[in-house]
């Protein structure tokens, strides 16, 4: 069962800014259970510097309450997603699939953040159009930001579409042969 609007953001003064947040919320966790066959646990959300947390099987997040960074929430809630995938390598550990370890570039587990930066462009462009954030991707690409770097990489093989991104996951997790090296060598460069 997902997370109730009570246990999103609690207490917080701008009620119009938390129901639209809830909002994206809501919508995030439809797509994800509809196209990406995942349905969220998050249990709840409270205010913070942005971060995904799972503490004794709870899953929850931080997110800030800021006008100007609404997306940090799509970011942050796509940790989970990745997380219980068959891609990190907690998942693989659990059910004896050997992998990579330390969250090296070459290794599946590492690309969560890159999965999430790219999770955050598809649900902002389509939510927002235009954010600080989408605004400050040209100058983190030319400064070499890895992750930055290997989500356009995700986004250029997806297709940049929310539909695109979810044929292309699943056909990721139908297509899976167990190696720690996988994302990599099946997601083309350029």
């Amino acid at each position: 069962m997902g997370m109730s609007f009570d246990r999103f953001l609690p207490c917080k003064g701008n009620e119009p800014l938390r129901q639209e947040l809830w909002g994206y919320y809501k919508k995030m966790d439809t797509y994800f259970g509809d196209q990406l066959g995942y349905s969220l646990k998050i249990s709840y959300a409270r205010e913070g510097q942005p971060y995904w947390h799972l503490d004794n099987g709870c899953s929850w997040l931080e997110i800030l309450y800021d006008q100007d960074d609404k997306g940090s929430m799509f970011h942050e809630a796509t940790h989970e997603l990745f997380h219980f995938s068959m891609f990190h390598g907690d998942h693989n550990r659990l059910n004896g699939i050997p992998h990579g370890g330390n969250e090296r570039p070459d290794h599946n587990e590492a690309w969560g953040e890159p999965f999430c930066e790219a999770v955050r462009w598809l649900l902002e462009t389509t939510n927002f159009g235009d954010s600080r954030w989408l605004q400050s991707l040209p100058s983190r690409v030319t400064g070499g930001e890895w992750r930055i770097i290997q989500a356009l990489r995700i986004l250029n093989f997806t297709g940049r579409s929310l539909d695109s991104f979810a044929h292309s996951w699943n056909k990721l997790k139908a297509d899976y042969d167990e190696t720690g090296d996988f994302l990599r060598r099946t997601i083309p460069i350029g």
